[in-house]
């Protein structure tokens, strides 16, 4: 089709809506803690260094479940090692509180894949368990 216009919609969690300078058509906010995309494909916002951070979750992309989570997590170059910061740059970390809560968000979900904001940065084995060892570190 000569001269189609697609459009793909961005889905940012309202607690991020003060972040954002350009709306423009494609930007569809929304609230709550998980928001359905279809075929089992999941937005969950789990917060941590912004109220709004969110994770996508989707169960078919390997055999047990990939979580795309942008810069919600950030992976050691080893892959061995997950952090979840208030202020990565800063090297802030977050409050036990907000840990705990996130950890118990990510419990039930199934995955074996992470893929971060990076290629280099994902880990595509084992990566509920290196994030359930990485999150008990912080207590």
């Amino acid at each position: 089709m000569t001269g189609a216009k697609h459009s793909i919609a961005r889905y940012i969690h309202e607690s991020d809506e003060k972040w954002i300078f350009d709306k423009g058509g494609h930007v569809t906010l929304w609230n709550g803690t998980e928001k359905d995309l279809g075929d089992g494909i999941r937005i969950i916002n789990i917060g941590g260094h912004f109220a709004g951070s969110c994770i996508l979750h989707i169960p078919f992309l390997s055999q047990k479940g990939v979580v795309l989570c942008g810069d919600t997590f950030v992976i050691s170059p080893s892959k061995k090692h997950l952090a979840a910061m208030h202020s990565y740059p800063n090297k802030i970390p977050l409050a036990l509180g907000e840990v705990q809560r996130i950890k118990e968000q990510m419990q039930p979900l199934e995955f074996d894949t992470i893929y971060a904001w990076i290629d280099s940065q994902s880990i595509e084995s084992n990566a509920k368990e290196i994030l359930e060892t990485s999150l008990a570190r912080y207590f």
